[in-house]
């Protein structure tokens, strides 16, 4: 009933010809704003891919396990923006398989609750190194952990700035993963500063760390939706007792189920 009432426009049978003007016209801003917003999506992706790689293999080559932990970071939100990329596409998309009778949309939730359960172990693997170099420290090359993090700090504003302003759900969820990227990495910098001046060479876990809950938090918010929705959980923002005594409450109404 929800969609039948979303598209019920009081002009209709009186003013068709004016309706239908502006239906499409409004179906034209809706593809262009479409469009805008997949081609951001598809630069931040290529961007946040790259910078995952490079991160990758700079961490190795710095021994760096705060650059490691950033580059788990940029895995979170490359995953992220892969999903609502698919999201918005696959939202657009009407299939004719009766098998699939809630449409392709699921995969976005199959995608997220896979990705989830990889992070967390992730996590876990990254947090136990963490408490192996608090109890022996080892030498992080500051200097090539600094030029990786400037690098990705610099892909990371590109992919912010073609992002911002746009008006979808999934561009502006995907606006503030590649946000938090920026300030991961700011982060991994004043670390790569502290090592060069200071010879500090703990403050690399101690960052990696603070990256990890960051890394664990998203990945239990995808998990938890992820979930929800495979339930079929009743949407947070409805009371089901309300709903079922307002239905009830008509005389022509024996009762509510289902």
């Amino acid at each position: 009933m929800i969609p039948i009432l979303r598209h019920f426009h009081p002009s209709h049978g009186t003013s068709g010809h004016r309706h239908d003007h502006s239906h499409n016209h409004s179906h034209g801003h809706d593809a262009h704003d479409f469009d805008r917003d997949s081609r951001a999506l598809v630069i931040a992706m290529v961007t946040t891919s790259l910078i995952f790689i490079v991160q990758l293999v700079g961490s190795f080559i710095s021994n760096s396990l705060a650059l490691l932990s950033d580059s788990g970071h940029m895995l979170v939100d490359m995953a992220s923006i892969v999903i609502s990329y698919l999201g918005l596409r696959l939202a657009a998309k009407r299939t004719q398989s009766r098998r699939f009778n809630y449409g392709w949309r699921r995969v976005e939730i199959l995608a997220a609750l896979l990705n989830g359960t990889i992070l967390f172990v992730m996590c876990g693997i990254i947090f136990s190194e963490a408490l192996q170099r608090f109890a022996n420290p080892e030498e992080v090359h500051a200097h090539e952990m600094l030029i990786v993090a400037v690098i990705g700090m610099i892909a990371n504003a590109i992919a912010l700035y073609n992002l911002h302003g746009l008006e979808h759900l999934t561009t502006r969820s995907a606006y503030l993963h590649v946000l938090t990227d920026l300030l991961s990495s700011v982060g991994v910098i004043v670390g790569a500063v502290v090592i060069e001046w200071t010879a500090w060479t703990l403050v690399d876990p101690i960052i990696s760390v603070f990256i990890t809950v960051f890394i664990a938090r998203g990945a239990y918010t995808l998990v938890k939706k992820a979930v929800v929705i495979l339930m079929e959980s009743t949407p947070e923002h409805l009371d089901l007792d309300v709903i079922r005594d307002a239905i009830t409450s008509h005389p022509s109404v024996c009762g509510v189920h289902d």
